[in-house]
């Protein structure tokens, strides 16, 4: 999400690197079960909300439970 937040900001950068949700895990789901809100491309573009705060995504409560959380 961050890397999104940039390519917005940068007229020097016109595009991102995007990687779309696997049912098959792959190694790289633990974003996708940690938290929601990634937003989805539509036509080959990512239109980032202005109205969302932070990066624009939230701790998905439906798999935290899973997790052990380490302070």
């Amino acid at each position: 999400m961050h890397n999104y937040h940039l390519t917005m900001a940068s007229n020097n950068c016109p595009f991102s690197e995007f990687f779309p949700v696997h049912q098959v895990e792959i190694g790289n789901e633990l974003f996708y079960y940690l938290f929601k809100g990634e937003p989805e491309p539509e036509n080959g573009f990512i239109d980032l909300n202005d109205n969302t705060p932070g990066l624009g995504i939230s701790i998905n409560e439906k798999y935290k439970s899973d997790f052990k959380i380490l302070e």
